[in-house]
């Protein structure tokens, strides 16, 4: 008896199984195939007319296909939150339908203003997992393929991304798969050798492969990306800029015929990249022209990041130019962007915590409810009474466990965030303690300046002209003595008159260098003639708005800063050519001092005492302001300081 119950229970769950599989294969209609298929093609044309005949009783079909139409064509995505809680209302849960509902999910974390990136691999890896379950390689395949063009978008998890493109590659069933294989695969190794081994070879050969196989299906888009990614292959790797050219020009040549939002914005990434070439080469005429043609690419089409690195190059491209007006433009839309990214980078952290915890949430309420629907059923023939008692001892028993759990946690929060407090302010006093001394140490040499200036003035100065007197006196008395000691008289007389003259030029030269009665401007030109004069590094000083006299404070911090940079440079540098330029703008001062020297690793600057680079930086932000080191061996180094008035 025993074995006949095993042997039929075998056979049921086998029987189930069968069951299940022919309901994965049969779920999705052949209606449902041939869009995908014009999908894979990237065919919008032929996927737009597809979805206006065709009709879906399934509202998860539905809503795939017009997502992903919406965000080929136009780039527009639904909010995530608005299409989860109408997925959550639904009542179907069929396994084609679980399917794509985590699938579309995913899709939406991933591409929303805010990117969820991690919210969306959850939503693509519990695709993955029912698609695993069912052995449909078609599912497995389109789940695949998302969650490699997330790793090749983050590039760095070249591991992961390994196991994934492995996974892959059994799955590909068609020559469109095929071709993404191929794709995945170049992407995966460019990882390698940018962040792995430099010395593995260039993975020309797959370039290559998916061109020819582009060409083969048609498919003019991934033939533009092919040509794209061999540009950076011999731009790159290979440092044949010129091929690096030939093969981008071809790229944008291709995406230019394809008037849809997923070619666009791969073209606006295009032109940048050719401006950084003919930039590279020198040609800054040329590589404005593209900067500004990816301008023009609609202003939906561009993220913040690629912005933020294009207003880099054409800040740096105005600065080569020495058009400083419209470096500095550059510059603050490089900046203000900056500010915004990080803005947008903080909302996106605290949004997806509160997304995760309330997904976390809505699953455990189901699962709880499940559960507890589950043990009702159970246990409808036993006590109900004693059931129901049992439940309610259980459900306290829990409530009184996770309050006491919690509590826990928060106290331990607390203390952690007690002791984070504590370390933050015991490293804000030393660094204000560190900062206070470099002050003082700069207001004792001033003063110690000042007080030798006037010694030398009000003592040493006097007793030199008294004795001057005195010897002009006995100089009439003994104008008659021999020529020999005329001769020796003359010459005493000069050399008193020297030392009278320096000691009054000493005497005046107050303030290191910054005259009281010359200002900034006046001294540091005088500096900078002062170091020309050696004829070993030219030194020019070039101003913008500066109309009026700053604090002597700031005058004097500024000059000390310009001095202690431009010794560094003689110290360090070999440079023949110092160009500092300062410029005031909406109630900022902005210092820039840029040589043609070596160049230096400027994450290996060393912690001194005094005013070198680390001691001017905490000076600057004592005065929240800021300090910008851009520094290439073999070509120069740039300091940029920005300080408010």
């Amino acid at each position: 008896m025993k074995n006949k119950l095993i042997l039929f229970i075998f056979f049921f769950a086998i029987l189930t199984h069968a069951q299940e599989r022919v309901a994965s294969r049969t779920y999705f209609s052949d209606d449902f195939y041939l869009v995908l298929n014009a999908f894979k093609a990237l065919d919008i044309e032929k996927s737009d007319s597809l979805l206006k005949i065709k009709s879906f009783e399934n509202e998860f079909i539905t809503d795939f296909f017009c997502q992903q139409l919406d965000e080929f064509k136009n780039g527009d995505y639904e909010a995530y939150k608005s299409a989860k809680t109408r997925f959550d209302t639904r009542s179907d849960t069929s396994v084609g339908s679980r399917f794509l509902k985590e699938i579309v999910l995913g899709d939406l974390a991933v591409n929303e203003k805010i990117s969820k990136d991690s919210l969306g691999f959850d939503h693509y890896l519990k695709a993955k997992t029912i698609a695993e379950a069912q052995k449909n390689d078609t599912l497995r395949a389109e789940v695949l393929k998302r969650i490699m063009r997330y790793l090749f978008k983050s590039e760095k998890n070249g591991d992961l991304y390994e196991q994934y493109m492995k996974e892959y590659k059994t799955v590909v069933y068609d020559d469109y798969e095929k071709l993404y294989a191929v794709y995945y695969d170049l992407g995966l190794h460019m990882v390698w050798k940018f962040y792995d081994d430099p010395n593995l070879p260039s993975p020309i050969g797959l370039c290559e492969e998916g061109i020819e196989l582009s060409k083969k299906l048609g498919a003019t888009y991934m033939e533009g990306r092919f040509c794209q990614l061999l540009g950076v292959n011999y731009d790159l790797f290979e440092k044949d800029p010129k091929k690096g050219y030939a093969n981008y020009q071809k790229a944008i040549d291709k995406f230019e015929t394809i008037p849809y939002y997923y070619a666009q914005s791969s073209l606006f990434g295009m032109y940048s990249n050719q401006g950084s070439i003919f930039q590279d080469t020198k040609a800054y005429p040329k590589a404005m022209e593209y900067y500004h043609k990816a301008l023009k690419i609609p202003i939906r089409i561009k993220n913040r990041r690629d912005l933020i690195l294009l207003y880099n190059y054409m800040y740096l491209n105005q600065k080569a130019q020495k058009q400083m007006d419209s470096a500095v433009y550059y510059l603050e839309l490089k900046n203000k962007m900056q500010d915004e990214l990080d803005l947008l980078n903080n909302a996106l952290a605290v949004d997806e915590i509160q997304t995760k915890y309330e997904t976390e949430k809505k699953e455990k309420e189901n699962l709880q409810l499940k559960q507890n629907n589950l043990i009702l059923e159970n246990q409808k023939n036993f006590n109900r009474n004693m059931s129901i008692f049992a439940f309610i001892i259980f459900i306290i028993a829990t409530a009184n466990f996770v309050l006491i759990y919690k509590n826990l946690k928060k106290k331990q929060k607390l203390i952690e965030q007690e002791k984070r407090i504590a370390m933050q302010h015991t490293e804000k006093l030393l660094q204000q303690q560190e900062i206070t001394a470099i002050d003082a140490m700069i207001r004792g040499q001033e003063q110690e300046r000042k007080r030798l200036a006037n010694e030398l003035h009000d003592n040493l100065g006097s007793l030199l002209a008294t004795l001057k007197l005195n010897f002009q006196s006995f100089s009439e008395k003994i104008k008659h003595e021999s020529d020999d000691n005329q001769n020796i008289l003359k010459h005493s007389e000069e050399l008193l008159e020297q030392a009278y003259q320096k000691v009054r030029m000493l005497s005046h030269s107050k303030n290191a260098g910054v005259m009281a009665n010359q200002g900034l401007l006046p001294a540091l030109k005088k500096f900078a003639d002062d170091v020309s004069k050696s004829e070993k590094l030219k030194v020019a000083i070039q101003e913008f708005g500066l109309n009026e006299r700053l604090d002597n404070s700031l005058e004097i911090l500024l000059f000390r800063i310009i001095q202690e940079l431009v010794a560094n440079i003689i110290k360090h540098a070999e440079a023949t050519q110092a160009d500092i330029y300062l410029t005031q703008y909406s109630e900022r001062i902005n210092l820039m001092v840029e040589d043609n020297g070596n160049g230096f690793d400027t994450h290996q600057i060393v912690n001194k005492n005094g005013m070198g680079l680390v001691g001017i930086e905490k000076r600057v932000q004592n005065l929240d302001g800021n300090m910008e080191i851009e520094s290439i061996k073999g070509k120069g180094t740039t300091v940029i300081i920005n300080i408010p008035i």
